[in-house]
């Protein structure tokens, strides 16, 4: 939707005064947009042109979402998406706007010197600077002979290149192409890149993969906008079953360390997946995926299903396959996909009722004619890149979540976490150490001790391995632990006649014999993946170590020795990783609308704030202030571990302290603890923790999270979270972040919970004194620990009256108070400033005994405090407001 208004046709709206029925709810949210900037500071023109990027009707509040940009010549500026929530009666629930102005004298051209192919052939370099990365870790192989190598060089899709305009840090707007690349294979990039259209230099990227755990790397990997075509599938009858039966971690239990597997039976929401989770509308699959999601096993990292991996539910749609505990990820492929078919569409489902739906930009394949782009169903790929990958990629430890723009699929890559791998040698005394060592990707975990013995062929030399008669030496390896040269086989093969000769566990060391098809150096480890065949018939664990480890144990043939191989963790079985991830397309399609995603791309966002929220809430099982961490099923941690962020989540302060003076101090220097994005974001995720538990402590519990009609305090929550991401602006930070979700109170609940709120944030330093300064710096802004000051007279009368601030305060354009009264009687409203003067009337008139709503237009106040003071027939109330610019 494209809607230009120029301030002639503002102005002549604004003297006419139509009605709502006269006009659209664009042209109201720009009027509204319009009265909130000083216009001292802006020059005729520069708010001539505001365009709608997107507009769609809010189902959960019955408002219309407008969101409205700046253009200079027709020339979008890029990071001025502003949102606002228009009603049916005309009124407008919003934040003021950061819109530039005098932009005549501040842009440096409207004409582009350097060519849009140029541009992006300069986008494609830049990105390309950082493929050169050395692994920080193993390199993962099969070490079979004809293994493809993980390093194939990346090929990339561009977006048709758009002009915009880029503001700097010195003031100035230059004039920029705009291009996203895909990565097509390899590593999963999303990169939109800004290139300078008069001198070819790149002045902005933003990343649109938000990661658990961030690669070394300053460009971080991204998933294309135009998506590979991913391969056939037979469809089903439309006859055929809806319901389905899975085998899982049942929500809303976190991890199998929270809980048991259980078969589930029918859980799709009819109301958010009408037609099942297998039913598109046209087809019906009767493998993991559906209308909302495609889940697949992808360890080959090619951005594509496996072939002939795909679980099959058969026409009953009954996905009924055990986990097998203490195995490789590898050889639970099929519970693994299930699970994560099952999660994602549990977080679509719930996520629906909030808001986060057709029209708002979320995943499905038919939109079913509710608005919003279709054909994006989110694709989840678990145990991504297992076998032929690096740290540097990275495709272990972590997860990801790309988003592109509505009508685009997200794309979801869980990897797996590295358990243990530790050898150590006891005896004789000159060899006992620890030694480095990497896992096997495949056995049983487990710790086992005996002596270290050479394999050897019939003539007592040092063998690899490879067949049985490399092992003659049978009878002394049989209960003891097997040493292995690297080379001529695969691992599997190698581990798999050690097995056979009787040994208890093997370790395989690299070598020196180059030109044998074998990379790197002697001292290099490896992480020894699966070669052609299947290796769940092998059943003991496995370590690769160094060389100069190998030939040194050689020469003490029969030192004491253990090894111990901790499996690997599939990130797909832990819930609340998944929903955090999935999170990530729900904040960055939410904020500034469907049609953008790089609304979260400034320093002090809190967009893994968010996700952990999310992770939190929809898995939680009681109202009590356990703490909480993340990830601790991956980190291989108890349930009440801390997780991979710097606290856990609970109010007491003893536990996690953090505060929005941490992220002004700490965050991003170096051993601070609060790294940016995620120790930021855990910070946001930590006030947003706490108000939810004072909201539970109000108004209840209920563990039913899919009903957003409750009532109760976390229902209430993730209705306030959710509408605020959708209310905040464009690049917000923690104080907008703040603002948004007082207004979504405003719009929801008619701010009866802003008391609550307000305290909560102050609790945590975003009191009515902090302030964000720009928020492409995390460290420059302002905390304050108190809620809004309550002067003697604004507290409950002896008439029961009360005055409240609900909106934002300070306030740049508009903010709303709430005024409660017990019994009908006439009310003036008064802004007074600090001489006594009434410079503003609010209301003049009878009121019922309700909760009303008073809104306070700033736009036109100097910079400055006052008094807005209501007096009654009965009381008299009065709350400072501080007016900003």
């Amino acid at each position: 939707m494209r809607i230009r208004y120029g301030l002639a046709a503002l102005l002549a709206l604004l003297l006419s005064a139509p009605t709502m029925a006269q006009e659209s709810a664009a042209i109201v949210a720009a009027k509204h947009h319009f009265r909130t900037q000083s216009p001292a500071a802006f020059a005729a023109d520069d708010l001539a042109d505001l365009h709608a990027t997107d507009a769609y009707l809010d189902r959960r509040t019955g408002a219309t979402n407008v969101y409205l940009a700046q253009r200079y010549a027709g020339i979008e500026i890029w990071g001025t998406v502003a949102p606002a929530a228009v009603l049916p009666s005309g009124k407008v629930h919003a934040l003021a706007p950061a819109y530039h102005s005098r932009l005549a004298t501040r842009v440096n051209t409207t004409a582009a010197q350097v060519a849009s192919g140029a541009a992006v052939s300069a986008a494609e370099a830049y990105v390309r600077r950082f493929e050169s990365a050395q692994p920080t870790g193993p390199v993962v192989t099969t070490d079979a002979p004809g293994a493809p190598s993980p390093n194939a060089p990346i090929t990339f899709e561009a977006s048709e290149p758009q002009l915009i305009y880029q503001p700097t840090d010195s003031g100035a707007l230059r004039l920029a192409w705009a291009t996203t690349l895909s990565s097509q294979n390899g590593p999963l990039q999303l990169v939109t890149v800004r290139v300078d259209a008069v001198t070819g230099t790149v002045l902005g990227v933003d990343d649109h993969v938000a990661r658990d755990q961030w690669p070394a790397k300053p460009v971080a990997p991204e998933a294309p906008v135009s998506l590979a075509p991913l391969a056939p599938e037979a469809s089903m009858p439309l006859a055929a079953a809806r319901a389905g039966s899975y085998r899982v971690i049942p929500w809303p239990v976190e991890s199998p360390s929270h809980g048991d597997y259980a078969l589930v039976t029918d859980p799709a929401d009819p109301t958010a997946s009408e037609l099942g989770w297998h039913d598109t509308g046209s087809q019906q699959f009767t493998t993991t995926r559906g209308n909302n999601v495609w889940a697949y096993l992808d360890r080959d990292d090619n951005e594509a299903a496996d072939v002939g991996t795909a679980p099959e539910g058969g026409a009953s749609l009954t996905f009924d396959v055990p986990y097998t505990t203490n195995r490789q990820p590898r050889e639970n492929i099929d519970a693994a996909t299930i699970n994560l078919f099952y999660w994602g569409n549990v977080f679509h489902d719930i996520t629906y009722q909030y808001g986060f739906d057709e029209a708002a930009g979320n995943f499905q394949v038919n939109n079913f004619g509710r608005g919003g782009a279709a054909n994006d169903p989110a694709f989840l790929e678990t145990q991504s890149g297992a076998d032929v990958c690096n740290e540097t990629n990275p495709c272990v430890n972590n997860a990801n979540f790309a988003t592109p723009r509505d009508g685009s699929s997200g794309r979801m890559q869980m990897y797996e976490w590295r358990g243990a791998a530790a050898f150590n040698v006891s005896a004789p005394s000159t060899v006992a150490a620890a030694y480095p060592a990497s896992a096997a990707l495949f056995g049983t975990g487990a710790t086992v001790s005996g002596a270290i013995v050479t394999t050897t062929t019939s003539g007592g030399i040092a063998s690899r391995g490879c067949t049985a008669a490399d092992i003659a030496n049978a009878a002394a390896v049989a209960g003891n632990i097997a040493l292995i040269e690297r080379g001529g086989c695969s691992f599997t093969t190698k581990v798999r006649n050690a097995q056979a000769a009787g040994a208890i566990g093997a370790v395989i060391h690299n070598n020196d014999r180059k030109g044998e098809g074998e990379d790197g150096s002697p001292e290099d480890l490896v992480g020894m993946s699966i070669g052609a065949t299947e290796a769940d018939d092998i059943t003991i664990p496995s370590l690769f170590v160094q060389n100069s480890t190998g030939l040194l144990l050689r020469q003490r043939e029969g030192a004491a020795g253990s090894l111990t191989l901790q499996v690997q963790r599939d990130s797909g079985l832990d819930a609340g990783v998944v929903a955090h991830e999935f999170g990530h397309g729900l904040s960055t399609r939410l904020t500034g609308g469907p049609s953008q995603n790089g609304c979260l791309s400034n320093q002090e966002q809190m967009g893994e704030g968010w996700s952990d929220y999310y992770g939190l809430l929809t898995t939680m099982e009681t109202a009590d202030d356990t703490p909480r961490g993340i990830a601790t099923y991956l980190s291989f941690e108890g349930t009440d571990g801390g997780g991979i962020r710097p606290a856990r989540y609970t109010r007491d302060m003893n536990v996690n302290p953090l505060t929005y003076e941490d992220v002004i101090t700490r965050a991003g220097v170096a051993g601070s603890g609060i790294s940016i994005p995620h120790g930021l974001g855990s910070v946001w995720a930590t006030v947003l923790w706490d108000m939810t538990l004072d909201l539970v402590d109000e108004y209840g519990f209920d563990r039913d999270v899919y009903d957003a009609d409750g009532g109760k305090g976390n229902q209430i929550a993730m209705n306030l979270v959710t509408q605020g991401l959708k209310l905040q602006p464009c690049l917000p930070g923690f104080v907008s972040g703040r603002d948004a979700i007082l207004n979504a109170d405003t719009l929801l609940y008619n701010g009866r919970n802003s008391d609550l709120i307000w305290a909560a944030f102050a609790r945590r330093g975003l009191g009515v004194g902090a302030s964000q300064g720009l928020t492409s710096n995390a460290n420059d802004g302002n905390s304050d620990f108190n809620p809004p000051t309550v002067s003697r007279e604004s507290g409950p009368n002896a008439s029961g009256a009360r005055l409240v601030v609900t909106g934002p305060n300070p306030v740049r354009g508009t903010t709303a108070l709430s005024l409660s009264l017990v019994s009908p009687e006439a009310v003036t409203v008064h802004v007074v400033d600090l001489l006594g003067r009434s410079v503003q009337t609010l209301h003049d008139g009878p009121l019922a005994a309700d909760r009303h709503t008073v809104e306070l237009d700033a736009s036109g106040l100097a910079p400055g405090v006052y008094v807005v003071r209501a007096q009654g027939e009965t009381f008299s109330a009065a709350q400072r407001v501080t007016v900003v610019r």
